[in-house]
Parts: structure tokens; C-alpha cells; sequence
């Protein structure tokens, strides 16, 4: 960055020394800006570590002569709040002032801002009001190998307003960033953008592969570990696993396999407070270990990283458009992300990988994960996508086009909820929850609760309802955390759970060890507590009336509103099945719900999530969330359908002959569900 530097304007910029922040991406610094001035869309492909996210606004500033707007995107939240604070330093200000951050419920973004970093989400939330980006100059794609559902949008649209912005005085222009990638591919679709490949590592790693494969990964990565630290090896080690459970699980192996005198063990994962998440990508006195998921593997990294274990698991969302079921189960990362985290490694000395998984194996994984707007429910993105004219949803251009099922349903579900009519026009409610920068189902709960008076307690629930679990259960103490939970616990309904432990939290707040004495997460209070400020200043700015009514009836009916697709009937024994689900999938309550232990079961219930998951030692099971029963009036209004009874075939009453199971079913385009 030395030496005297001219814009396209012809006037000067100030001529900078050396800094710490030369990156390799600066040796293409020419020839990035001349593209960037005779293209509108360009494509720039640079290993992990090259300086594509930190430096990227600054080249993009100076290809415009040093004068514009520049927006940044991240598929996650903590790697764009992260990188906003390294731009900030590097060009001397505050968070706030010439760069800001917007994230979801954390806004930083002023009318002072020049560079601003948004996840996908925010700037897509933006497009619903402004849907050619007028204030901005040029949108920076960054992380595009992920094929995040929202980024899978965004980059739609963005094409859009890009070509319809070209005949204007003020042009947009795009670039998109990615370290693993089909670059001349995605050229080609693009009528041949011009691709610039960056350097990236400038030193050498080391690849190692298991022998054989490994049972235990969490005992073999802190195994590793103790080898490394009783080594002559030097610098900071990051381990990489599947979610949450394996890698507290493998700190717990680490610190009893190794001598933590001058070692600090840190984990990191997407549930964490930023406090935590900072801390562990902060520079140390001490050498460190920090155990991740895969948020750990773009844009955020760990200082002096000279070893990294890689477990080769990953732990996938996705949806399943035929039951109408999310998952949650770990998976084999693809070559493309083994390789995305081996890069955390080699960036300021000679590193080394560790792969717990055979050669053999890599080289059998698709090179490429499964673009996630393909295994999303598409509900969001179908709703905005509507809110901005597209209502023929099936032939936007998406980079990877979802499955018709998966449109299919979310239309249903969306005119379900009252957001769109049978020609897929926005209703007046579509237009409201459109605007909210939240779930479809979530929003239509919020939409309810003003018409029944009753936002307040509305909106407190809501704030829990997409987060962490608010209940600890340590191993020695499961019996004491059982007690207090019970006693916190509103029978019949755990959104007025959360409600009730709001309440009695914010009674308690001068009672510094409450929280610890009910084996509550402070840190979901902590988020759940913000997140209600924010919904509050969202709502009151789309002319929401906050009133307060702490009447159960009314809370009920406005939660009912937004789960129209979540009904499940009892089935056999303590199994429930979705009332759409055509393969009848047998669901469980989940153990920490107020329902889990009730001595008679509802027949019906609506629950915020349903959701495939791990068991440890069992088989997958398919656990229904955040429960409530639902009867009377309410099933009469909301599903009318639900509360026939249709007499049972000759095999149904075989099977179901002296159990006294209730079988309820419904006739729709020919099938039985």
C-alpha cells in the first residue's frame, strides 16, 4: 500500500507506509481496481488467509476515487461483527463511525457509515425497502462457496439491480469473493466477468491423515493435543468439530489429558456471546486452544494458528419438503471445507494439519456440501421474494435452483399463515410480516398479539423462541436442576414457561445468584433481553401498539396464529404425527418440555419446532419443541378439519383393535395424510 496512489477521479490520495495490515491481495491491488472500474460484476478467488474480507472495502473505496458507499456481506453473524472491528482498526475509527456493522437485533450502522459489513439476512432485509440499493456504490459478496439459502438470494436480486442500475448515472457494482469455488463456471453464467486469483498462504502446511478411521474423535483430537504440547511444536492449535456437544465434550478431554497450567482451552461455536466469541479469536498471553464448529473456518481466525485437527464433521441443517421436518445431524464435511479449515493454518509460519479420517475417505466426499437453499424450508425467502414482485417463485434465478416440493410447501404454508392469497398476492398481513425482519410464522404470532392486545408477553416469548436452550442440566447436579426448572415450569405450555421465567427473572434481577440457583443460561437471558429491545423499537416503528396483557387466552390465540403448520395429532403411545406429514413420522416430546411428563397427553398440540436430531447410543429421533396442547375453540377455528373423525379402514382398525388410539386423518388431492 506504499506510494503515491490516483484515482479515477485524477486527484491524489494520501500516500500510506507500510502497515501490518499487507496482505498478499495487495500485490493484485492494480489490477483488482482496474477490473473493478471496467466491470460491473467482478470475480476474485483467494485462498484462506489472502486478505480478501478485511481488505476488499478499501480497494473497492479507492477503484471509486476514494468517494462512495460499500456494503459487505457474511453468511454469519459473528464473522461479520468480527470483521467490521479489524476494518475499523486498520483505518483508525470506531465501530459506528466510517464502518458499522448490521447484523440481526445489532445494528451499527450510522448516517456517518462509508463501509458497511451486513450478514446476507440484513442486506436482503434491506432489498424489501430499497430494491436497487441506491445509497450503495458496490455490494462485496464474500464467503459465495457457501450457498447460504439467504446469500443464494441476494445474489439474485443483487444481479438485478446491478443490470437495471447500469443504464443510470450511478451504476452498481457487485464483486463476489470465495476461497472454494467453481470461479470460470460461475464467470460463464455471469457473461464472462473477469476472475482474479489471489495468493493466498505464504508458507507451507503439512497434511496429515489417519492410518485408519477414527471411533472417538473428541479423545483423539485431545490426544493429538497432549502430543503437540509435549512436542517441540510451537504456536496455537484449533480443533475443529461437529456442534456444540463435541466440542465442549473435547475440552473436557483436552483439560484432563493435559497440563493447563499456561494453556488456555477456548471454545468456539454460533450460540455464544460475542464477549466469548472475541475472546477466543483475541490474541493471548498464553498459548491457546480453540475447539470450533464450522463457524470457525471463514473470515474469523484464531491468532498464530500453527496446527489444526480436523475432525471432517459437520453438523447440517436441513429440511425435508414430503414431512415437513427439519434436521440437525452430524455429517462428513465435503473436500471443499476440509480444506476451507486447513487454511486456518500457514498464515504467518510453516502449520500443520491433522485429519482424524483416512486419505481414502477424503477422496470418496463430494467436493462440494449441499448448497443449503436446496435443503431449506424457503418459507422467508418465498416471503420476500413475493413482497418484491417475484411471485413465480419457481423460475428465479437461483444459482442452485430448490427442489419444487420445497416451493410447493412453502406457498401452502405462507397462505396458511394468512400472508398471501391462492394467486400469491401479498394479503395486508403478508405486506406487515414482510417487513419484519423475523420469521414468517414469528411475525404472524406478532400481528396477532396487537389485535388481541397482548404484544408485550408476546414479543417476550418470541424472544426465546429461535434461540438456546434456557435450561442447564450439569451432570452431578440433574436431579437439583430438575426441582428448580419444575417449579419455574407452567404446566401445559412452554411458551408461557418463557414467559413466567422472564418475569420472575426481571423480579429477581438484585438477586445476584438467581440465575446460577435456578440452573438457567445466562447468556440466553442476556440475548433474550436484547433481542425483546430490539423487537420492541421494530415494532413501534411499524406503528405496532405495545400493550400489555397477561391474559392466557389471548396469548394462546396470537402464538396458535403463526404454528397453523406445526399441528401434531396423537398417534401410538406417547407418538404424535404432523397433520401433513404424509409418511405419518413418529414424533416425540422433548424431554426438557412441561408436556414430556404429563400423566394424560393431549390429542392435539402445536409446537415451534420439529426437528430430527442425534440421540446419543440410539437411533435418530424426531423431537417436537417448545410445546402446547390445543383444544376447544381454538382447534375449531384454526383447524377446523382436525377434530373429525374419520372411521378407520379394515387394516387401521386391525392395528389399532383394544389400544383406544384415535386415528384423525384428512382427504386432500387424493391421499389420506
Amino acid at each position: 500500500m506504499a506510494g503515491i496512489e490516483t484515482s479515477q477521479r485524477g486527484h491524489v490520495l494520501e500516500a500510506k507506509e507500510p502497515t501490518p495490515w499487507d496482505l498478499p491481495i495487495h500485490a493484485s491491488e492494480d489490477e483488482i481496481i482496474d477490473a473493478i472500474q471496467n466491470n460491473l460484476i467482478v470475480i476474485l478467488s483467494g485462498e484462506t488467509g489472502s486478505g480478501k474480507s478485511t481488505q476488499m472495502p478499501d480497494i473497492a473505496l479507492k477503484a471509486l476515487g476514494g468517494e462512495g458507499k460499500i456494503v459487505g456481506t457474511q453468511p454469519r453473524r459473528i464473522a461479520a461483527r468480527r470483521i467490521a472491528y479489524r476494518i475499523a482498526e486498520q483505518e483508525g475509527c470506531e465501530v459506528g463511525e466510517e464502518v458499522g456493522y448490521h447484523i440481526r437485533f445489532d445494528n451499527k450502522i450510522t448516517s456517518k457509515t462509508e463501509v458497511a459489513i451486513e450478514t446476507d439476512g440484513m442486506l436482503l432485509q434491506e432489498m424489501q425497502g430499497d430494491r436497487l440499493l441506491s445509497k450503495y456504490d458496490v455490494v462485496i459478496m464474500d464467503e459465495m462457496h457457501e450457498k447460504s439459502e439467504t446469500m443464494a438470494i441476494m445474489h439474485g436480486l443483487v444481479l438485478h439491480a446491478i443490470e437495471e442500475r447500469s443504464q443510470t448515472d450511478k451504476p452498481l457494482r457487485g464483486i463476489i469473493l470465495s476461497a472454494t469455488m467453481d470461479t470460470q463456471k460461475l464467470s460463464r453464467r455471469l457473461n464472462g466477468a473477469p476472475v482474479i486469483e489471489i495468493p493466498g498462504r505464504q508458507f507451507e502446511i503439512e497434511v496429515h491423515h489417519s492410518d485408519a478411521e477414527v471411533a472417538d474423535k473428541p479423545k483423539a483430537a485431545a490426544e493429538e493435543v497432549r502430543d503437540i504440547l509435549d512436542g517441540d511444536e510451537e504456536g496455537n492449535i484449533m480443533v475443529f468439530m461437529d456442534g456444540e456437544a463435541t466440542v465442549n465434550r473435547t475440552i473436557r478431554e483436552i483439560e484432563s489429558l493435559c497440563d493447563t497450567t499456561d494453556l488456555e482451552v477456548l471454545p468456539l461455536f454460533a450460540d455464544m456471546s460475542s464477549e466469548d466469541q472475541d475472546k477466543a479469536v483475541a490474541k493471548s498471553e498464553k498459548r491457546t486452544v480453540v475447539v470450533s464448529t464450522n463457524v470457525g473456518e471463514t473470515s474469523l481466525t484464531p491468532d498464530n494458528v500453527t496446527t489444526v485437527i480436523d475432525s471432517g464433521s459437520i453438523k447440517e441443517k436441513g429440511y425435508n419438503p414430503q414431512t415437513g421436518i427439519d434436521y440437525l445431524l452430524p455429517m462428513e464435511h465435503a473436500q471443499s471445507g476440509c480444506v476451507q479449515r486447513g487454511g486456518r493454518t500457514g498464515r504467518t509460519s510453516p502449520g500443520t494439519v491433522i485429519r482424524l479420517y483416512t486419505e481414502d475417505n477424503f477422496n470418496k466426499r463430494p467436493k462440494f456440501q449441499t448448497p443449503e437453499i436446496q435443503r431449506s424450508n424457503l418459507q422467508s425467502a418465498t416471503l420476500r421474494l413475493i413482497n418484491l414482485g417475484y411471485k413465480d417463485i419457481e423460475s428465479f434465478p437461483f444459482p442452485d435452483p430448490p427442489d419444487h416440493r420445497t416451493v410447493k410447501r412453502a406457498i401452502s404454508i405462507l397462505q396458511s399463515l394468512g400472508a398471501i392469497d391462492e394467486e400469491r398476492e401479498l394479503t395486508e398481513t403478508g405486506r406487515v410480516m414482510a417487513d419484519l425482519p423475523l420469521e414468517p410464522y414469528i411475525s404472524r404470532m406478532l400481528i396477532e398479539a396487537d389485535k388481541n392486545g397482548c404484544t408485550q408477553e408476546v414479543v417476550t416469548i418470541a424472544a426465546f423462541i429461535d434461540g438456546k436452550n434456557i435450561f442447564l442440566r450439569p451432570e452431578n447436579q440433574k436431579e437439583d436442576a430438575d426441582r428448580k426448572h419444575d417449579a419455574l415450569k407452567v404446566k401445559n405450555s412452554d411458551f408461557l414457561t418463557y414467559l413466567k421465567i422472564w418475569e420472575t427473572y426481571e423480579r429477581n434481577k438484585d438477586d445476584e445468584n438467581w440465575v446460577t440457583d435456578n440452573f438457567l443460561n445466562p447468556d440466553v437471558l442476556t440475548e433474550a433481553g436484547n433481542i425483546r429491545d430490539q423487537l420492541f423499537d421494530i415494532l413501534a416503528k411499524n406503528n405496532f401498539d405495545l400493550k400489555s396483557r397477561r391474559d392466557p387466552q389471548a396469548i394462546n390465540r396470537s402464538i396458535v396464529s403463526g404454528l397453523t403448520h406445526r399441528l401434531l395429532i396423537k398417534s401410538k403411545g406417547s407418538s404424535y404425527i404432523l397433520k401433513d406429514d404424509p409418511t405419518r413420522t413418529p414424533i416425540s416430546i422433548h424431554p426438557s418440555s412441561s408436556l414430556k411428563h404429563n400423566d394424560s397427553l393431549p390429542s392435539h398440540m402445536i409446537a415451534a419446532e420439529v426437528v430430527e436430531t442425534e440421540v446419543a447410543g440410539r437411533e435418530n429421533r424426531v423431537y417436537a419443541r417448545t410445546c402446547q396442547p390445543i383444544g376447544g375453540d381454538l382447534l375449531k377455528e384454526f383447524f377446523p378439519e382436525a377434530g373429525k373423525k374419520r372411521r378407520p379402514g379394515k387394516k387401521e382398525r386391525r392395528e389399532e383393535r383394544g389400544k383406544g388410539t384415535e386415528i384423525y386423518s384428512r382427504e386432500k388431492d387424493g391421499e389420506t395424510r
